[in-house]
């Protein structure tokens, strides 16, 4: 005893599903609609008698009408019957007369139905509707909004005859060339595309497939999309550094061919011993007087030399040894006055 609530079918599929199981006259799934033929005969997507209309709610796109010309009867259908022929409520349009009719048949007739002028837009959606109490016949342009257009107290078939029920969706015409009506979207605003398709995958990995379009009433799709490509170089440098540090010497020294020597005040007593000799090379000069090569004290004025090698070692108790490697005697004799000498020396 299922709710007419819970019948939901946006065909799609393009095969008419189990509920749709008295369906008749040529009906098919096309273009992701039910189509139901508008012919001399009669047509029509029907479910079982085993529904229920009493709390519940349903509502469908009625996305095609047929044609009026040359009939003096043509029209569609949504209708709930019940188990009584003639009997059953519901909406039914006449291409003749181009109204919408609201109605709630007994015997086939209702003479207090609702018409309304159709409006392919306003229209466009049909919606019943039974609280316990009423029943209720509701249009909305999309399926959102409604409008309601008739409301009436529940018929006393709708509470007895429950599981009793069917879903009708019909066409018909007297005369006149065959077309046909088409319904979409029932209980459902959800228009997703369903495919099917039969694969066959082979070892090498080809794909061979069989698709069966289904066409969109409607399709909007807006894509959004962005690429961002970074480049990132990455390198290693090695570097060697050479230093390269030259340090000269003077391999042959300073120059000690002419040397100062400052001497402390002599003392008597002090000689220059052997084996040193003095040759007059250069001036010695000490204050008022000069010390010969012999280191004898000579008038002022005169000259004399001592000569001393720079590069030799002494051990002379009796000498002081210079700081650039030279060695001279301490004071001279009859000296009285600091001598300052100037020149070489060497040993005999």
């Amino acid at each position: 005893m299922p709710s007419l609530s819970t019948l939901i079918d946006n065909f799609n599929d393009n095969v008419i599903g189990p509920n749709w199981g008295n369906s008749y006259g040529g009906v098919t799934e096309t273009g992701g609609r039910a189509r139901i033929p508008c012919g001399l005969g009669y047509a029509g997507y029907q479910t079982a008698y085993s529904w229920t209309l009493a709390g519940a709610t349903i509502y469908v796109q009625l996305a095609t009408v047929p044609s009026g010309v040359g009939a003096t009867e043509a029209y569609c259908g949504l209708l709930v019957n019940s188990g009584t022929d003639g009997t059953r409520l519901g909406f039914i349009y006449s291409a003749i007369t181009g109204l919408l009719r609201c109605t709630n048949e007994v015997g086939y007739y209702d003479p207090d139905a609702v018409s309304l002028t159709y409006s392919g837009t306003d229209h466009k959606w049909l919606r019943l509707r039974e609280d316990g109490t009423s029943v209720y016949w509701d249009t909305s342009p999309d399926g959102t909004t409604w409008t309601n257009r008739r409301t009436l107290a529940t018929p006393a078939w709708v509470t007895t005859g429950i599981g009793t029920c069917a879903l009708d969706m019909s066409a018909h015409r007297d005369a006149g060339a065959a077309d046909y009506a088409e319904w979409d979207n029932f209980n459902t605003l959800s228009d997703g595309a369903v495919w099917t398709a039969a694969a066959s995958l082979t070892a090498d990995g080809a794909v061979v497939s069989t698709a069966v379009p289904i066409y969109l009433s409607a399709a909007s799709l807006t894509a959004d999309g962005g690429c961002t490509a970074a480049t990132i170089l990455a390198g290693q440098i090695g570097a060697t550094l050479d230093a390269a540090s030259e340090l000269g010497a003077d391999s042959t020294g300073p120059d000690n061919n002419d040397v100062d020597f400052a001497v402390g005040r002599p003392q008597t007593g002090w000689m220059v011993s052997a084996p040193w000799r003095c040759r007059h090379l250069h001036r010695i000069r000490q204050g008022d007087g000069h010390v010969d090569g012999r280191g004898q004290q000579s008038q002022p004025g005169s000259p004399a030399q001592i000569r001393i090698p720079a590069d030799l070692g002494y051990r002379q108790p009796r000498h002081r040894r210079l700081a650039d490697g030279g060695v001279a005697p301490a004071a001279c004799p009859d000296s009285h006055r600091p001598v300052r000498w100037s020149g070489d020396a060497y040993p005999r």
